[in-house]
């Protein structure tokens, strides 16, 4: 999840830049649409902080100006997230700011999707664009767009693609491109689907041999 900091006074930039990078298949977090009402905000941000992949700035001269701003810049950097600050009406960097790198609007995406500070941010993004899509159409987009990172991805990320491919109709059945990648690396990976592992993480079934290996779970009738 990318967590998207803003000044108030910017929540429909923000609310646009949201669209954006979630039409990328990168999921966001927005303070003043994601926090639900009557929750404490400080430790609603701080939480989603921690469990975040990246963090964007949205920079404009009320973004500079914004205490909360610059405390969500410190808290970024002290949990080391990878950063990336957008000008969007100012190209002035503030305090801790000036430590994170800055792009123009147009080369937020192509940043996002190449620079390696962000590949964990791209595996997840992939991982979780593969569990939602709902037509063979958009699983080959994200294919598409995010199938060169399978290099680069550790164990329990292709462990966790596999899963959310698995539990997906739209990507494991015989897609133009996805159908086959997926059987070619559930074969691949087949070697770590341990007892214990598909125990703790298969509870459909859709990757047991219930021949062999029911760990449990139902039986074919």
């Amino acid at each position: 999840m990318i967590f998207i900091s803003y000044s108030n006074e910017d929540a429909h930039a923000a609310g646009a830049l949201k669209v954006k990078l979630e039409s990328s298949y990168y999921p966001c977090f927005l303070a003043h649409e994601d926090i639900v009402a009557t929750s404490d905000w400080h430790e609603e941000i701080w939480k989603t902080l921690h469990s975040s992949k990246a963090f964007v700035g949205l920079v404009t001269e009320d973004f500079n100006s914004s205490a909360f701003c610059q405390q969500e810049i410190g808290a970024a950097l002290a949990l080391g997230l990878p950063s990336l600050l957008v000008f969007a009406g100012s190209r002035k960097l503030a305090g801790f700011a000036k430590r994170f790198q800055a792009v123009n609007p147009q080369k937020l995406m192509e940043t996002l999707n190449k620079l390696p500070k962000f590949r964990q941010l791209r595996a997840e993004a992939w991982i979780h664009a593969t569990k939602i899509v709902n037509t063979y159409a958009d699983a080959n987009i994200v294919f598409n767009h995010f199938f060169s990172e399978w290099g680069a991805m550790t164990e329990d990320e292709h462990l966790r693609w596999i899963l959310a491919a698995a539990g997906n109709s739209q990507v494991y059945d015989e897609g133009f491109q996805v159908g086959p990648f997926y059987k070619m690396m559930r074969r691949l990976m087949e070697s770590h689907f341990t007892d214990q592992w598909l125990f703790d993480n298969d509870k459909t079934g859709k990757l047991h041999d219930f021949d062999s290996n029911p760990v449990g779970l139902k039986t074919k009738g």
